[in-house]
């Protein structure tokens, strides 16, 4: 079992079935022995790119990213300030 978080384009290129998804990636993101993340910050990234026209969905964000992320069972990851902290001290 393993833990993986997807990055944005990860994420995209999985819920739209993108040929630049390597084989291996998609082994991996359909094991469903591994713990697939899905990072806030991911969602920040989709939401500013489609209200600035650089990304184009079926559907609104606050609809598409919802839906996928229930649809393959994947889990968010959320950020806390703790988080920024540990970065902060790096």
């Amino acid at each position: 079992m393993r833990n993986i978080l997807l990055d944005t384009n990860a994420f995209l290129w999985w819920v739209t079935n993108y040929s630049k998804l390597s084989a291996e990636a998609k082994i991996i993101i359909s094991n469903p022995q591994n713990d697939i993340f899905f990072s806030i910050v991911s969602a920040w990234e989709i939401v500013i790119k489609a209200q600035i026209c650089k990304l184009l969905l079926p559907e609104t964000p606050d609809v598409y990213i919802p839906s996928r992320i229930a649809y393959y069972g994947f889990q968010i990851l959320p950020i806390e300030m703790i988080d920024v902290s540990h970065i902060l001290l790096l």
